[in-house]
This record gives C-alpha cells, structure tokens and sequence, in this order.
C-alpha cells in the first residue's frame, strides 16, 4: 500500500449539536461546498481508475468474507452463478 497526498481544499469542520441547523447557508458558501466535493470526487474518480482489477476482487473478496463472519448467510440471488462465471473468464482473459 503506498499513501499519497492530496490538495484539497480546506473543510470546515460543522459539529452536531442544536444550533448546526439553524444558520442558513448562503449562496457562496454553497458554491465553495460544491466545488470542494467536486474536488473530492474526482480525486476518489483518479484512484479508482488506477485500481487494478486484481485489488478490486481482493476487496471484494474481503467484503464477502466480512459479511460471513458476521453471519449474513441471504440466499443468492438468481443469476449470481452467471456473474461468477464471467468473472473467472475475466480473469482468465487478464491473467492471459
């Protein structure tokens, strides 16, 4: 794993509490709040698209287990073999 940095611009950091809400937020600030998620998406866009396919399925692979370890056993839903086999002949077909 190797970390980056990113610039970003700063976010101000709004706490919970009874007064947050009542402050309406103004067209310029909406504006700055836009542009800064506009940053923040493209960036997430950028690392996504430099993923490897073999570190998707890994995650993949992670999330799956999770969820049987903590005991979510759903039934599979038609179709899921269909996806499988795709996937293997994805696979397949990346590792040449």
């Amino acid at each position: 794993l190797t970390s980056q940095r990113v610039s970003v611009p700063s976010l101000r950091v709004v706490l919970c509490g009874p007064d947050t809400m009542k402050k309406q937020m103004t067209k310029a600030e909406a504006r700055s709040f836009e542009r800064r998620w506009h940053t923040v998406n493209a960036e997430e866009k950028k690392q996504l698209r430099r993923t490897t396919i073999a570190r998707k399925l890994r995650q993949l692979n992670a999330l799956l287990a999770w969820g049987e370890h903590f005991g979510w056993r759903q039934t599979r839903a038609n179709g899921v073999e269909e996806v499988r086999r795709r996937w293997a002949q994805l696979r397949r077909a990346y590792r040449g």
